[in-house]
């Protein structure tokens, strides 16, 4: 793995170069920002207080911790560990398998519904790719489920792909459609979506997995057509 050091001079470039089309304008506040100041901090910029590792730490010190699981795509993505998997290892009972990653691009997004990410070409299309790839390092494939939450069910404001172990629960047949390739994600839910009044201005979320040699997607509408974002319903999931 390449040290976050090595990358400050290209994540540098890849952030003074800004992104290929017109971003989402994203509404910004403290609570909504912490994912925006960590990429920040990735980029060698303030890091809040925040301490940069590249190990393994579940115990002391580790909701202050930014550890960094893999590189992507010539340092245009990162993928980290969530701060629930330090909250897992303080229950009484701790789940040993528990894993929660998230995949952010280091270039401004703000969200399933920013259309930077569904411009053909751009740096944006490998991202499910690239968390795929991270989840294979810490899941088998079988119970491996991405997602993104909907603009009205999230926390945060920069966008992440969730990495998470799979609860087995179906997804609904209604609201699934087969991708041969990752890549394909952010235009077939678009596509998907766009003649779905519930789903206008692409609230939705979406959430991954694997099925033989294809993907299934999973394209649902966010509040008030549901109460659970794709994270909470379709994974093994900590409070």
């Amino acid at each position: 793995m390449k040290s976050a050091i090595g990358h400050l001079v290209l994540l540098a470039c890849l952030l003074l170069a800004g992104p290929a089309a017109h971003p989402q304008t994203c509404p910004v506040t403290p609570d909504a920002d912490a994912l925006r100041q960590i990429v920040q901090c990735l980029a060698g910029h303030d890091c809040r207080r925040r301490t940069l590792v590249e190990s393994q730490n579940l115990g002391t010190g580790c909701d202050n911790q930014i550890e960094v699981w893999s590189w992507h795509s010539n340092g245009s993505a990162v993928t980290i560990r969530d701060r629930k998997m330090c909250l897992s290892r303080r229950k009484a009972v701790p789940d040993a398998g528990f894993v929660h990653g998230l995949l952010m691009p280091m270039q401004p997004v703000c969200g399933v519904e920013d259309p930077q990410l569904y411009a053909a070409g751009t740096a944006f299309d490998t991202l499910w790719r690239d968390a795929w790839d991270a989840a294979r390092t810490r899941l088998p494939e079988t119970r491996i489920t991405l997602a993104i939450n909907p603009p009205t069910l999230r926390s945060q404001t920069h966008l992440h792909i969730h990495i998470v172990r799979s609860n087995g629960q179906a997804f609904p047949q209604a609201d699934t459609l087969m991708v041969e390739r990752l890549e394909d994600v952010w235009r077939a839910a678009d596509a998907f979506a766009r003649d779905k009044p519930a789903m206008a201005g692409r609230n939705y979320g979406i959430a991954v997995r694997k099925r033989g040699l294809r993907f299934e997607v999973l394209v649902e509408a966010g509040a008030p057509a549901n109460l659970r974002n794709p994270e909470y319903k379709y994974s093994i999931y900590e409070d």
